[in-house]
């Protein structure tokens, strides 16, 4: 346990080191590109080499890491070192074969489920309505690992936080026979979660109707999850917390929460440590921007080290680096101006008014199918807080920032290669925390990258 200590201690101090001698990319804003010349502040060495290079070369060269190891240029050590250290730093993220690592722990996937795809016929359709394709994915890989979960601790109950529309309850109760309670701050989705439950309780009827076995529907009426709605607050105390499934009755149970967004993640570490009820956990975080300092950092290791993460740290983390990647791969023009025309817009914003700086604007669609000028109109008039939307353009001072888009693209990848570093940072200090309180926990790859950015799923046992 003292080697296994030493060796997160001394990751910890790699990460922080590594994460503060960068910070004045990992905290910079790509929209101020012009306004504060990030450009200048790049080693003259990199830029000699990343000026005007291809986005395919950035993607194979810089983002991915293998890397392609036929640079038409020779690259600087100090950029090299800056690749090979964030790339080494990071949690592999390459997806798990989900039948192998369940089987490792010992527990084989039974006939109806492979590979994370139900097989049976009566949940093929019924699971499938209202779910886009990543979304199946995901819940049908977790609700896989949280059964096995649920068999290792010996317990069937689990309560689903932040449970949105009730999918992954769903397959929970009705594939895997679990005794669920979906707990969602939004009414809304709670009320379109009760309306899909009945749903799926009239498909599975059917199909029992349809085999001769009505024996079996009281058993399905019995199956639908109990929902509650009720708002998670940070400091939420063990007994509150339990109030909230205490209509359900249930002692011992396992959590789950599947994209708990912000602070929802970080509270439900801190209810499971604190809950002896609690005998399980799986967790899947996103939104990690809109965490406070209640969420980071949360061991006692990362606050022995001062370690902090600015907003712009936390929001580089949650961007989708492996789809941004593939795309840069096929020249898609989609994820090539859009940085570009903001950062230009920002110069002109901040000329006409210095207030002004980083004004939120409203996602616009279609941006690389737009001239400059068509941009700048409707993202003017998309102004999250408008005072004055008539803003003067100067077209040819315009552009010229517009010819440098190449540059831009470059110093928003590297701000990228230090995005999975960040993350493995957030995700380390919570697995630290959890082991702190003497679980067992891992960090399992559970989701495709390419299809679910936040793919990594905490989970956590306590010692019987």
């Amino acid at each position: 346990m003292e080697d296994e200590t030493d060796t997160f201690q001394h990751l910890f101090v790699q990460l922080t080191t590594f994460l503060g001698q960068y910070s004045w990319l990992l905290d910079a804003y790509v929209c101020e590109f012009f306004t504060e010349k990030h450009w200048d502040k790049i080693p003259e060495s990199w830029r000699n080499v990343l000026h005007d290079i291809a986005p395919q070369e950035i993607a194979d060269d810089l983002l991915c890491s293998s890397g392609r190891g036929a640079r038409t240029t020779v690259w600087p050590l100090s950029l090299l070192a800056f690749r090979a250290t964030a790339h080494s730093l990071a949690l592999p993220r390459q997806a798990c074969n989900l039948s192998t690592l369940l089987g490792q722990l010992g527990w084989v996937l039974p006939e109806e489920i492979r590979d994370g795809q139900l097989r049976s016929p009566e949940l093929q359709h019924c699971f499938r309505r209202h779910v886009k394709p990543k979304k199946q994915h995901e819940i049908l890989r977790l609700a896989t690992t949280v059964k096995w979960l649920c068999d290792q601790v010996g317990c069937s109950n689990v309560v689903d936080i932040g449970s949105g529309q009730g999918h992954l309850s769903r397959v929970l109760s009705f594939a895997h026979r679990l005794n669920v309670t979906s707990v969602e701050a939004e009414g809304c989705h709670v009320t379109g979660a009760a309306r899909f439950d009945k749903q799926v309780v009239t498909d599975i009827t059917k199909e029992k109707m349809k085999k001769q076995q009505e024996a079996d529907i009281d058993e399905v009426l019995h199956a639908q999850p109990s929902h509650v709605t009720c708002f998670l607050k940070p400091d939420i105390s063990v007994d509150d917390f339990l109030s909230v499934d205490a209509p359900c009755d249930r002692k011992a149970f396992s959590m789950v929460g599947l994209h708990t967004c912000g602070d929802l993640a970080p509270t439900i570490f801190r209810v499971f440590t604190r809950c002896n009820d609690i005998h399980a956990l799986a967790s899947v975080g996103c939104c990690y921007m809109k965490m406070t300092y209640y969420g980071f950092p949360m061991s006692q290791m990362a606050q022995n080290l001062n370690a902090e993460m600015s907003y712009q740290a936390r929001e580089l983390a949650c961007h989708a680096i492996d789809m941004y990647t593939e795309r840069l791969k096929s020249d898609d023009s989609e994820v090539m101006m859009p940085h570009c025309y903001r950062a230009t817009l920002e110069h002109f914003i901040v000329k006409h008014d210095s207030t002004k700086r980083r004004a939120g604007i409203r996602s616009i669609r279609k941006t690389h199918k737009m001239d400059f000028q068509t941009y700048a109109e409707k993202a003017l008039a998309r102004l999250i807080y408008p005072t004055d939307t008539h803003v003067p353009v100067d077209s040819s001072e315009a552009a010229e920032m517009l010819a440098c888009w190449k540059d831009v693209v470059v110093f928003h990848c590297l701000r990228l290669v230090l995005a999975p570093v960040v993350e493995t940072l957030l995700l380390l200090d919570r697995m630290q925390y959890l082991k702190e309180h003497g679980t067992n926990c891992q960090l399992v790859p559970l989701f495709n990258p390419r299809l679910s950015p936040r793919n990594f799923v905490l989970l956590a046992t306590k010692h019987s």
